[in-house]
Formats: structure tokens, C-alpha cells, sequence
């Protein structure tokens, strides 16, 4: 690509060379945006649309970083009609159990040790036993 051209959708930058600074300037940019936003990400979701039943996770998520996750945050739409086990998966190894009791819909486990995660680990989440309608798992770091 010609360096008269920008990176991004290659749209003309009239008068720039190759020791022009403003294509120094837009790179720093676009790094520190880049950073910016990978520290804004503080969770992995996982949803679980619909009516809830005992299910093997199989989809995988992965961290944009390396993270240790300190807690885990469940949620229904409503409170479930029987009381709702989960089990969340590292590598295929269980490494946390989460109860979300009858007639309560959220619960906030505290993950000690923490679930330390490289961008080569990922984690699935089993729904072990239990029903209910709209699930939600967040796992904080």
C-alpha cells in the first residue's frame, strides 16, 4: 500500500510521504485506542437464552488477555422453579460451582483462589441440574 494511502479503508491523504508525522500520529492513535479498549473489557458473558435445563456447555470463551477471575455473577429472568447447579469448566476441569437457589434469581460467587486464565485457556459452563428461563453467567476480573 502506497504510503499516501490511510490504513484503514484506504482513503487518500493528500501530501503525505513517508516522513510525513501525521502517519506516526495516527498509529500512536490507533494503539492507544486499541489498549483503551482491550481495558475496558472486565468480563466474560455467557447467555443462555430461552428455558434452562441440566446441559454440557460447548461453547467456548475465550480471554482477550491473560485475567484471573475473582467472581461469578448468575441471573434468570425470574426465579427459577427448581434450584439451579452450574458448573463452570477450565480447560474441561471443573474449577467453580454455582447454586442459584429456588425462588431467587441472582446470585454473586466469590471465586477464591481466583480463576487465573491465559488467552490459551478457555473456559464452558455446564448447566448440571435444575430449570429456569433466561440465563445469565458473567465471570468478573
Amino acid at each position: 500500500m502506497p504510503v499516501s494511502q490511510s490504513t484503514h479503508k484506504k482513503f487518500p491523504l493528500p501530501g503525505l510521504n513517508a516522513t510525513d508525522k501525521r502517519l506516526a500520529d495516527m498509529q500512536a492513535v490507533k494503539s492507544a485506542l486499541v489498549a483503551i479498549d482491550a481495558s475496558l473489557v472486565t468480563s466474560i458473558t455467557a447467555n443462555f437464552p430461552g428455558a434452562v435445563a441440566p446441559i454440557i456447555g460447548t461453547p467456548r470463551y475465550y480471554p482477550n488477555k491473560s485475567v484471573s477471575i475473582g467472581s461469578i455473577c448468575s441471573w434468570l429472568s425470574e426465579a427459577p422453579t427448581t434450584e439451579i447447579v452450574l458448573a463452570v469448566r477450565k480447560n474441561s476441569v471443573v474449577v467453580a460451582s454455582i447454586t442459584i437457589p429456588l425462588a431467587q434469581s441472582k446470585v454473586t460467587t466469590s471465586c477464591s483462589p481466583a480463576i487465573a486464565l491465559t488467552t490459551a485457556d478457555y473456559l464452558t459452563i455446564d448447566v448440571v441440574s435444575g430449570a429456569g428461563k433466561d440465563l445469565v453467567v458473567r465471570l468478573d476480573y
